[in-house]
């Protein structure tokens, strides 16, 4: 086999792995949805009539803020400009996927809120249950420390908007071992490399 062959072969073996990995993404997407409409009239008659409090807006952050990552991780699977368009963000893939982005790392915050509030009901430590807060933030801090290095969105016009940063492969590597063990941006990552610049690409 030539080494034509053999690369082209690799290329659709990739392929393959990113085709079924968004079809998951999809499919669990749907089941998300479901979720939501079915709960949707036991959320308006036990949370809604209540008083807001911080832990209800908690709640309400928490179930809307991923709802709306995921319906934006289904989207970033669509056509996008490869050109910046501040005026139309559904249109523009780097300007996206920076939203997209910054709303999966928010989650970490959102989580770190709700280990914070565990540990201080099963402790009454108020300064326990802030370090668990903080602590708990450093994978959103690693994460947001991606814009640093240029993160923005990279159109594929086969498999939509993914992620771009200007990483060297060894900075890549190390950051691999602390971002991407958890899934990174809510989905697990089926390709990623380098290209011949040093630059770190992946498509989610």
């Amino acid at each position: 086999m030539s080494s034509q062959s053999a690369e082209a072969a690799a290329l659709i073996s990739v392929f393959e792995v990113i085709y079924q990995a968004n079809l998951c993404i999809v499919a669990s997407s749907v089941f998300l949805v479901y979720d939501y409409v079915v709960t949707f009239s036991r959320e308006v008659n036990t949370f809604w009539p209540a008083r807001l409090t911080g832990a209800y807006a908690l709640f309400f952050v928490n179930r809307y803020v991923t709802l709306v990552w995921n319906m934006m991780g289904l989207a970033q699977l669509g056509k996008f400009s490869d050109k910046l368009l501040c005026t139309d963000l559904r249109q523009s893939c780097p300007a996206f996927y920076k939203a997209f982005a910054g709303i999966s790392y928010f989650q970490y915050i959102i989580w770190a809120a709700f280990s914070g509030l565990r540990a201080y009901a099963l402790g009454r430590n108020k300064v326990l249950a802030i370090l668990v807060f903080f602590l708990a933030t450093v994978p959103a801090g690693i994460n947001y420390a991606q814009f640093r290095f240029g993160l923005r969105g990279d159109n594929d016009p086969t498999f939509g908007c993914g992620a771009d940063t200007n990483m060297t492969p060894t900075l890549a590597r190390n950051g691999d071992r602390l971002t991407y063990m958890s899934y990174h941006n809510g989905h697990y990552p089926s390709y990623l490399d380098m290209d011949n610049s040093g630059k770190k690409r992946h498509h989610l």
